[in-house]
């Protein structure tokens, strides 16, 4: 009963303070002379970014992904979003490639904002 009751208020406890977001992905190459290919560079950025941001995919081939924000106030999930695209860009600009990218909470089918935080 007790263990049922710890378990229990361990799952309300995650539930209200994190949230699973969609993050939509795709990585296209910049042009330049570099023969870099954009599949190479999502690869890598899924071998070293996302687990720092505790991403996962959701298919094998898919370029959808359940990024998890925890929520500290009322702008977190928008600044966490922010911070995400940022290391992103930062990510592929070596590469010459860029992103083209959207977070979206699922239970509203909105974008997350991130203007105003």
């Amino acid at each position: 009963m007790i263990n049922n009751l710890v378990n229990l208020t361990i799952a309300i406890w995650f539930a209200t303070r994190f949230k699973i977001f969609c993050l939509w992905l795709r990585v296209e190459k910049n042009g330049g002379a570099v023969e870099t290919k954009p599949e190479w560079v999502r690869r890598d950025m899924e071998k070293e970014l996302f687990p720092h941001y505790q991403i996962k995919k959701r298919s094998k081939d898919g370029w959808r992904y359940d990024v998890r924000f925890e929520q500290s106030d009322h702008c977190s999930y928008e600044k966490q979003a922010h911070a995400l695209i940022d290391d992103m860009i930062e990510f592929v600009d070596p590469y010459w490639c860029f992103i083209e990218c959207s977070i979206l909470d699922e239970s509203t089918d909105e974008p997350v904002e991130i203007a105003n935080c």
